[in-house]
């Protein structure tokens, strides 16, 4: 038996004419897009990043010179959510941290740490890093802890005077986990960007306040105490040998050697090609960066604080509202502080503490030596000619 089917007739011009109608916004470009990275950019679209001032923008505290004594272990911001750390164990090691216009393409500034005085590793515990800490407030979105945990990228771009194989590390806030990763530098003097899937951590969880939540890390340099241990590529518990498993570049013993780093990222989700950096406005980064770190500089008899009073004949009394609410109740340093009264005459302050604190408020002791009338009004200021400046400190 034979059976008879029929179909419609398909016009061949009509439906060629179709396909070359307008598909919207990037319509083509977009369904040829092999990668999301790809379709995000065709969009215009930059995921959130996690860490503050990744694009090194904000620079509250200037260039920052650390001299080893071996007593001291350095600890010590310069460009603002980024600092340099070293063990106790380095007692000759200077280096300087400042911002330079030097960035790669799409980026104006990054964090440069010039060695000014070498050291070579010798002690088993000699350590070299850079650091960066997350509020546990900010990665509560990444589900860790939970079956639903999520990955995150890191990237950043790198620039080193020191080629060679680095090595860094992701630490949680309870001090319970760590992950380790290695990349190359493979030219002196040239950027080149590097990306780290970091997979879901399941087993604990960050604490959903204002403590450090989560640590990234970049190791400059390292003694044997801390690349002995396994390789990590996934979250495990916590050793000192793991922190810098297959870090090969003695950085710090190199004269005037050059590391750079900008267009710092995390962003949740994986990955593996990176994404279109977020570029936040410098304003918007100031104001997450004043949540740990406001300064209030002077300049020539420049005031620094609210108009104040004097409650004995020594100690003057201010009170200052902070121009974001900050991380915790700050501690506060100063330079070149003095105390002025209504008609002029200055004071220089032999001491400068916060009596009194929260993330939103201090109240401000200044110590002098000369004798003001109390309950008269007086101004914090920089005494003529001289630099000097009040900064809250509430850093993780």
């Amino acid at each position: 038996m034979t059976v008879l089917t029929s179909k419609p007739a398909v016009n061949i011009r009509s439906e060629l004419a179709d396909l070359k109608k307008p598909t919207g916004i990037a319509g083509a470009e977009m369904l040829s897009a092999t990668t999301i990275v790809e379709q995000a950019a065709l969009l215009g679209i930059a995921p959130k990043n996690i860490i503050k001032n990744g694009a090194m923008a904000i620079n509250q505290r200037g260039s920052v010179a650390f001299v080893s004594d071996g007593s001291t272990a350095a600890n010590t911001y310069a460009l603002d959510r980024f600092k340099c750390q070293t063990s106790t164990a380095l007692t000759l090691l200077d280096f300087t941290q400042s911002q330079v216009a030097d960035g790669p393409s799409g980026f104006a500034n990054c964090l440069q740490v010039e060695i000014d005085t070498i050291e070579v590793i010798a002690a088993a515990g000699d350590l070299f890093r850079i650091s960066h800490f997350i509020e546990g407030f900010d990665i509560q979105g990444l589900g860790w802890g939970t079956s639903e945990a999520k990955s995150v990228t890191l990237q950043f771009w790198v620039n080193s005077t020191v080629p060679g194989t680095y090595a860094m590390y992701g630490h949680t806030s309870n001090g319970s986990t760590i992950i380790n990763f290695t990349y190359t530098v493979e030219q002196a003097d040239v950027w080149q960007q590097v990306v780290w899937v970091i997979p879901p951590l399941f087993t604990s969880a960050i604490d959903d306040d204002n403590t450090a939540g989560m640590e990234l890390h970049w190791v400059l340099s390292a003694g044997s105490s801390f690349t002995g241990g396994a390789a990590a590529p996934v979250w495990e518990g916590y050793s000192d040998g793991q922190i810098a498993v297959g870090h090969e570049v003695d950085f710090g013993a190199i004269d005037a050697s050059k590391f750079k780093i900008t267009g710092v990222q995390l962003t949740k989700g994986s990955f593996p090609e990176g994404v279109p950096f977020e570029h936040k406005s410098f304003s918007d980064d100031l104001q997450d960066c004043r949540r740990y770190f406001q300064k209030y500089s002077g300049g020539s008899a420049i005031g620094l604080l609210n108009m104040g009073v004097m409650n004995t004949a020594t100690n003057a009394q201010f009170f200052q509202s902070l121009v974001v609410e900050m991380r915790s109740a700050p501690a506060i340093s100063s330079s070149n502080f003095g105390i002025s009264t209504v008609g002029g005459t200055i004071a220089a302050a032999s001491e400068v503490t916060v009596a009194a604190a929260s993330g939103q408020f201090v109240r401000v002791i200044a110590t002098i030596g000369t004798n003001f009338p109390v309950g008269s009004n007086v101004f914090p200021r920089v005494p003529s000619g001289a630099t000097g400046f009040a900064a809250f400190d509430a850093e993780l």
